[in-house]
């Protein structure tokens, strides 16, 4: 490659020589022509006589040299490696059984967090003697009230679409409380109960005064399985509350939304098989012990007789 670029160079250079001595013999044969004085170095001018000989310039043209210079370009390439970021492991929190939480509070202090899903379902009969049901709900973002007592507890929900329930929970001893009443106050509506028989402005109350369950102060009671109570009323004993996916915690000393440690529910009915399978089984008991001493005694008789 330098031997090139040299090579050029030397062809560029020789060109101009070539045209400078052509330039440098045209300048002299226009002074010969001319007459003009030519000076000489020992300071004696000579004048040279117009010659007729006609002097031929003779211009050399200048030689082109084409030199192709092959130029290689690197070409690059940029790969691009696809990169695989992994997503972070989210660890998704443990399920709550509802994200609402009623609160009723005195002051800073929650005394009741609950939380749980109310259905309350009301069969009453129609003008034409035909059953028709009709089911209330409270909502997830209801509004709670309520109050707090030394020794009693209220929280009130209202019922959609009309009516409230009171659930009431009372300060036991042994440092314990209780959910042990409760309270529906619903007003007759005739745009909800179609057709009814009741009197106008009457309002149906029903009430359950047994204890649902009793926890430990600080401890809150957890029962997702459903839970159907029965109500009494004097206008209607059709009626069933089911309450699920519940936890309660009455008698708080916080004022954070943390329920207390959790304690699960426990079926408060025992299953009717059980009892029957243990009644079966002591009356087979007793029917098999009944048959050995009866045996027993025959063979002690008929050996009493042989010996005779």
């Amino acid at each position: 490659m330098i031997l090139k670029y040299a090579f050029c160079v030397f062809l560029l250079a020789l060109t101009f020589g070539k045209n400078e001595k052509s330039s440098l013999v045209a300048a002299e044969s226009a002074k010969i022509n001319t007459g003009e004085t030519i000076p000489r170095t020992d300071g004696q001018n000579t004048t040279t006589p117009i010659s007729t000989t006609t002097i031929s310039s003779t211009t050399v043209a200048p030689t082109t040299t084409t030199i192709k210079i092959n130029t290689t370009t690197t070409v690059s390439t940029t790969t691009s490696i696809p990169i695989t970021t992994s997503a972070p492991t989210t660890t998704s929190p443990s399920p709550d059984i509802k994200s609402d939480i009623w609160i009723v509070s005195n002051g800073d202090v929650n005394c009741i967090l609950a939380k749980m899903d109310i259905q309350f379902t009301i069969t009453y009969n129609t003008s034409n003697d035909k059953p028709k049901d009709v089911t209330f709900k409270v909502l997830s973002n209801a509004n709670s009230n309520g109050s707090c007592g030394q020794d009693m507890n209220k929280l009130i929900l209202p019922l959609m679409p009309d009516g409230t329930i009171d659930f009431i929970f009372h300060n036991t001893v042994n440092n314990s409380y209780s959910m042990d009443y409760i309270e529906i106050n619903i007003p007759v509506n005739n745009s909800i109960f179609i057709n009814n028989t009741w009197s106008s402005n009457t309002t149906l109350i029903f009430t359950y005064s047994k204890q649902i369950f009793e926890r430990n102060i600080n401890d809150s009671y957890t029962c997702e399985a459903p839970n159907d109570v029965k109500l009494n009323c004097s206008m209607t004993d059709l009626n069933v509350l089911k309450l699920s996916n519940m936890q309660v915690q009455a008698f708080g000393t916080t004022k954070n939304k943390n329920f207390g440690v959790a304690i699960d529910c426990i079926t408060r009915e025992t299953p009717d098989i059980v009892p029957i399978a243990v009644g079966l089984a002591l009356a087979l008991l007793v029917i098999v012990v009944l048959i050995g001493f009866l045996i027993s005694r025959r063979r002690s008789q008929a050996r009493g007789y042989l010996s005779m």
